[in-house]
């Protein structure tokens, strides 16, 4: 079996590596190739076009990287056509996506998008160019399965990865004990974001906060996982020039989170990465002016963060802009670092989240469905058993 697979952005390098292992488990002679990070490389896949180049956030960034995001299509097509894979396999990452699935239809390629576009949120009209495009959709949250079936799209709700990414991960002292924290210490987690541009606008505005938490915390360790798109140097600088003491950790994300008594969160998949962890948390995030104008013309829902929206309401605050301040954060973040009791309200909204994201698996469910459209299974629609819906 050979697949072609895009995965533009460091949480798609993370679900994408779970997916290759799972196709491989089912069929050790699968040749994977494509768009990923350090982590779909270590998972065996032939890396064409490192997404460390792609990663882009903000209308200015894309306009900046047009030739890098180019080049790499080029790549895509040029690699589709001379390979034939028996399916491309599309993670996130939406407009080169789509563009890369024009590519293979005009090819007669098969097509899966794995963690499709957020069309629920925003741009819509996304949905007739995935309908042409794309074989079968496998979506991660539950309430997107309706909105592609009413549309006539062939869908799967396969359940998060994320659940599976934590299934055995370590406890909070085990967690402690491995990134070398004190098991007495308030642990206050900053999570900058896998962009270059999401780091830039948002690391300062963190350690700003984490400074001002020191003072009024004594003892507190400050903990940053460092995401494989992100130059750890970089963040050892800024670190370094706000007066901040971080402890920088190539551990996952997730062990971090684990180890922490709070956590300021980049908006992004972290976002459920922290609801699974069980860590209070608050999300935060900053745009150009001028993506910020259009997204909230463009932008039809209520909440940005991913866990309030599996939520159904606001769990977990969202520091948005001008509000993404240093004092906003330590106001949210202080009480969870000083009282026991004030988190444990959070704690509880957060155990509701994931379960809705549904059981361990999704990694193997999503690998059974990309092997029946490729005819290695029986199809979907005679063996398919969808989460929930047993």
């Amino acid at each position: 079996m050979r697949i072609y697979l895009i995965a533009g952005e460091a949480s798609g390098d993370l679900h994408g590596a779970a997916l290759v292992r799972a196709l491989r488990d089912r069929e050790p002679g699968t040749l994977v190739m494509g768009i990923g990070g350090s982590l779909l490389a270590a998972a065996g896949m032939e890396i064409r076009v490192d997404n460390r180049d792609l990663a882009v956030v903000g209308i200015s960034e894309v306009i900046s990287h047009a030739r890098d995001l180019r080049r790499a299509l080029k790549v895509v097509s040029d690699d589709l056509a001379r390979e034939r894979p028996d399916a491309l396999v599309l993670i996130d990452f939406p407009d080169f996506n789509l563009m890369a699935a024009r590519r293979a239809k005009s090819l007669g390629l098969r097509v899966v998008y794995y963690i499709p576009p957020q069309v629920w949120a925003w741009r819509k009209g996304r949905l007739r160019k995935i309908g042409r495009r794309v074989d079968r959709v496998l979506t991660i949250f539950p309430f997107e399965e309706e909105i592609y079936r009413r549309q006539g799209i062939p869908v799967t709700f396969v359940g998060h990865p994320l659940v599976d990414a934590a299934s055995g991960r370590p406890g909070r002292v085990e967690a402690r004990r491995s990134i070398g924290l004190s098991e007495e210490a308030a642990v206050l987690a900053l999570l900058p974001g896998s962009r270059r541009r999401e780091v830039e606008l948002l690391f300062p505005v963190q350690l700003e906060a984490a400074r001002r938490l020191g003072a009024d915390v004594p003892g507190l360790s400050v903990v940053v996982p460092v995401a494989p798109t992100v130059d750890e140097r970089a963040l050892e600088r800024m670190a370094a020039e706000a007066g901040v003491k971080a402890r920088l950790s190539r551990a996952p994300a997730i062990d971090v989170l684990a180890a922490s008594d709070a956590a300021v969160v980049t908006s992004g998949t972290a976002t459920l990465e922290a609801a699974i962890a069980g860590v209070p948390f608050v999300i935060v995030y900053k745009v150009s002016g001028v993506t910020a104008a259009l997204g909230r013309l463009l932008i039809g829902v209520e909440n940005i963060g991913l866990v309030n929206i599996v939520a159904g309401r606001r769990v977990v605050p969202e520091l948005l802009q001008e509000n993404a301040s240093p004092d906003e954060i330590v106001r949210a973040v202080r009480p969870w670092l000083t009282d026991r009791a004030s988190r444990a309200g959070m704690e509880r909204d957060l155990d509701e989240v994931r379960r809705r994201l549904g059981p361990p698996g999704a990694s193997a469910r999503a690998a059974e469905a990309v092997m029946s459209i490729v005819g290695r299974l029986v199809p979907m629609e005679k063996s398919e058993e969808r989460v929930g819906h047993a």
